[in-house]
């Protein structure tokens, strides 16, 4: 988990943390909400492809509707 300037993943404006319990929890919870996105994001796909054209137009009326100012 050691990062070095001349590492292949290195990126100037990360942010980086301490090497701490609570940056550990924190990172902890980043991914586990970040797996949840995830996990619906291919159950979305799998709906979506499923039945496509009839999804996609249901997924185009939500999204119209979204837009719309309340």
């Amino acid at each position: 988990m050691d990062e070095y300037a001349d590492d292949y993943y290195y990126q100037p404006d990360r942010t980086f943390l301490p090497w701490s319990k609570a940056s550990i929890d924190l990172l902890t919870r980043k991914w586990q909400q970040a797996n949840r996105m995830l996990n619906c994001a291919a159950n979305l796909i799998d709906w979506l492809e499923a039945d496509l054209k009839p999804h996609a137009q249901i997924l185009l009326k939500l999204w119209k509707q979204a837009l719309k100012p309340r």
